[in-house]
């Protein structure tokens, strides 16, 4: 894993977005104050690979910047000559809490150049995962380290640099194996034990597909071949006979269709008898005719006599006569209402006048009470100017002292002039309303009796140009006694069409019956027709029954001699028939075939030729049934000898024998290079040694003493864990195509613990790893010394509002 580009927004302190550019950039220094930010690049990348960082345990509360509600993190970086995206966003909950909400892993194009990676966004790459989980598995599988191995051999936090040193010796194995991709042989292992069992699987597949197959020998197969011939000479022997059955089958079948014809046609013939009925019913017929014939004349005089009726009925205008009638009727009816209403209109209108008279009258009353109730009102009028006043007051008209109020007898007067105008009005209301009525009325019972007199006068006019009253009833009268004799006559005529519909239903009926007998005759004669019966007299049913009866009696005689002659012949041709075929079937039988009884050649023919095919079936199945076993069985010791192979691969790999020899061998080279570094640190005072699974430094200062790796001081124990992880990213990544990608080791240590010439060599190690072209070294340090020798500088500061980088270059 080699990083590109680095990007952090909201992380840590980095508050405002921060992109470092590692891309063309082998060895370089992080620099800048304590607590300025330098850790935090690398807790970014680890962050952006893992979702974890080492410091801060399994919590990742400090992700996001004090100030910040979400943050993110996106680190572009090369593994197998392929670049990726890793991407982490996360951000602050109600409560405080950090979570991610958003992750993503993306393979960018192959063709993807470093300078396109400005614009990571706007290259279209192919989405890997879109969860935090599935991240950090796609890391750990493209890496080849989890997290715990990566932290250990990567990427190297403060205070567990010197880890590896003092890890146990299972724990270091297992870094190693994964470091080397030796659980490769793990899976080997694995799929060599699947194998074995699929390959024992497939034996036993085999075994139960070859019990169920026989086993075909080679006298099975002559056998077989010999058969075919044999049916092929037996075919030619049948084939001999076989005209011969054949010419007699064809004399039986013709014999045998004679006798069925002749049987046939005794059999039709036989159909033929007379029916009983067909005398009585040409008789019945007639008599039915006649009948029929004498209803219809019955029906033709009762129309005849109706229609006298009607044309009679015609020359009379009934709607006239009746309504001239209505004319005499309604005259005696005026003259009667005329006579009636004359004195009644001339004492309404009497009456009338009388109540108007009254009327006005009481019209007059009520002027002379209401001018009377004036007169008293004016009256009135001094009373009230002295209703105030006291005998000695001045009057209100003449201004002279009164000497005494009069009597105050006129308010009775006035009370008495009101009440006279109340009941004038009364009286002139009621005879006003009673002249009304006399009016309306005296004018309904005018209005009525001229209505009569113009009615009188129009019904005079109609009654002058018509006859005189008992004519018109007489004339009426024998409308209606022409009225009774036509429905009389209709009643007849119904009667009659019964009568004649009866006997044209009879008629018909036998004249069905009688074509249905005809029907019958013609259907026994079709049936016959063929033997040429005797013509029909179509006049008389009868005697063409007789005729084609007797006719028919005639041709049985003749059936019955001609079919006693073609019995004889038939059991003759059927006895040499039986001695043909019983021969046939006897070969057919010593051939191993099923007999054939009353066959013709085809059949005796067609069953050899099934016979030979089936023989031809049984000689192809057992050939095929025998090269399948063979195959099977080859088949079957292939897969035999693959599941032992499988197996024994499976029991070696197993015992762990192999990779543990290989780790061990590892080990030894890991520790060698180790120890050529850590020498060329110490100026040759130390060397690396591995025993009883632990580290042990030789101490060339001190008569080359052996002594745990514990025993050394910080600066010493820097070197020679520096030492290792050196050697780990030099030697071990190319030690298998499978292991992990170890292109780069990023250091966060503290360099200050070493002495001036012990840094000077760890300075000139760094150099010569990051000379080599195929790893990136990148450290964090305070010692100015040794950032002096590092060609690329990143230096983080931090102000009030973040961290920042800024990158400088020799």
């Amino acid at each position: 894993m080699r990083p590109l580009r680095l990007e952090m927004e909201g992380f840590g302190t980095f508050a405002k977005r921060t992109t470092v550019d590692f891309t063309e950039t082998d060895f370089f220094a992080l620099i800048g104050p304590t607590g300025s930010g330098k850790s935090t690049v690398l807790d970014a990348m680890c962050f952006a690979l893992y979702g974890r960082v080492p410091r801060w345990g399994a919590g990742i509360e400090y992700a996001l910047a004090p100030s910040a509600t979400s943050g993110k993190v996106q680190l572009v970086f090369r593994a197998d000559q392929r670049m990726y995206v890793a991407t982490r966003v996360v951000k602050r909950g109600g409560k405080g809490k950090v979570t991610t909400s958003a992750a993503g892993m993306e393979l960018l194009p192959e063709k993807t150049k470093l300078s396109e990676l400005d614009n990571v966004a706007a290259l279209l790459g192919t989405s890997l995962t879109s969860s935090a989980k599935g991240v950090s598995e796609h890391a750990e599988r493209i890496i080849g380290l989890p997290f715990e191995q990566f932290t250990k051999c990567v990427l190297l936090p403060q205070g567990a640099f010197a880890e590896f040193l003092h890890s146990s010796g299972a724990e270091r194995r297992k870094i190693l194996e994964n470091l080397l991709g030796y659980s490769v042989y793990r899976d080997i292992q694995t799929v060599a034990g699947e194998r074995a069992r699929d390959a024992e699987t497939t034996v036993r597949l085999f075994d139960q597909q070859l019990s169920a197959l026989p086993q075909i020998e080679d006298a099975d197969l002559t056998a077989a071949a010999e058969r075919i011939e044999r049916l092929k000479e037996l075919d030619g022997t049948v084939r001999e006979a076989v005209p011969r059955l054949d010419s007699v089958a064809a004399e039986v079948e013709a014999i045998d269709r004679a006798v069925a014809e002749v049987d046939a046609e005794h059999a039709i013939l036989t159909y033929i008898r007379t029916p009983d009925n067909v005398d009585a019913l040409a008789a019945e017929l007639a008599e039915a005719t006649d009948e029929t014939k004498a209803a219809a004349d019955v029906v033709t005089s009762a129309e005849e006599g109706e229609q006298r009726l009607r044309q009679e009925r015609s020359t009379i205008d009934v709607s006239t006569v009746d309504e001239q009638l209505r004319a005499y009727d309604r005259a005696d009816e005026l003259a009667d209402s005329i006579e009636k209403g004359q004195p009644l209109t001339e004492r309404a209108e009497t009456e009338a006048h009388a109540a108007e008279t009254t009327a006005r009258a009481a019209a007059e009353a009520v002027t002379e009470a209401e001018d009377a109730l004036r007169h008293a009102q004016l009256g009135r009028l001094a009373e009230t100017l002295r209703a105030d006043l006291s005998p000695g007051d001045a009057c209100p008209v003449c201004a002279r002292p009164v000497a005494e109020l009069p009597d105050d007898g006129e308010a009775h007067e006035l009370r008495d002039h009101e009440a006279l105008l109340k009941r004038a009005k009364t009286e002139h209301s009621e005879a006003d309303r009673a002249a009304r009525q006399a009016q309306l009325t005296a004018a309904n019972y005018r209005t009525r009796l001229d209505e009569r007199l113009i009615e009188k006068e129009e019904n005079d006019k109609l009654l002058a140009q018509a006859p005189d009253r008992r004519q018109l009833e007489e004339v009426r009268r024998r409308a209606d006694e022409t009225a009774t004799e036509l429905d009389a006559a209709a009643g007849q005529i119904r009667a009659a069409r019964d009568a004649l519909r009866r006997a044209e239903r009879r008629r018909d009926e036998t004249a069905a019956r009688l074509a249905t007998e005809w029907q019958k005759y013609d259907h026994h004669r079709d049936k016959v027709a063929r033997l040429s019966p005797p013509p029909t007299d179509r006049g008389d049913l009868a005697a063409s029954w007789r005729t084609l009866t007797t006719w028919s009696a005639s041709e049985l005689a003749q059936r019955k001699r001609r079919r006693t002659e073609l019995s004889e012949q038939a059991a003759e041709l059927t006895s040499r028939r039986r001695v043909l075929g019983n021969e046939l079937a006897r070969l057919l039988t010593e051939a191993g075939l099923a007999p054939i009884h009353d066959g013709s050649g085809a059949d005796y023919v067609a069953a050899i030729a099934a016979g030979a095919v089936a023989a031809e079936d049984h000689l192809r199945r057992i050939t095929e049934q025998r090269a399948a076993f063979s195959t099977l069985s080859e088949q079957r010791a292939e897969q035999l000898d693959r599941a032992r192979v499988a197996k024994q691969l499976h029991q070696h790999l197993g015992t762990r024998q192999f990779v543990n020899w290989l780790l061990t061998e590892a080990l030894d080279d890991l520790v060698a290079g180790a120890s050529g570094i850590l020498r060329q640190i110490t100026g040759g005072q130390y060397d690396l040694a591995y025993q009883d699974n632990d580290f042990l430094v030789v101490d060339h200062h001190d008569a080359d003493l052996t002594r745990p790796v514990r025993t050394l001081s910080g600066g010493e124990t820097f070197a020679a864990s520096l030492a290792l992880a050196l050697a780990m990213s030099k030697q071990l990544s190319g030690m298998s195509s499978q292991g992990a990608n170890l292109e780069a080791i990023l250091l966060d240590e503290g360099f200050g613990t070493l002495d001036a010439a012990t840094l000077d060599q760890v300075a000139a190690t760094l150099e010569g790893l990051a000379d080599s072209g195929d790893r990136m070294v990148g450290v964090i340090t305070h010692v100015a010394a040794l950032a002096e020798r590092i060609p690329v500088r990143f230096e983080v500061s931090k102000d009030a509002f973040g961290s920042r980088v800024t990158k400088s270059e020799d």
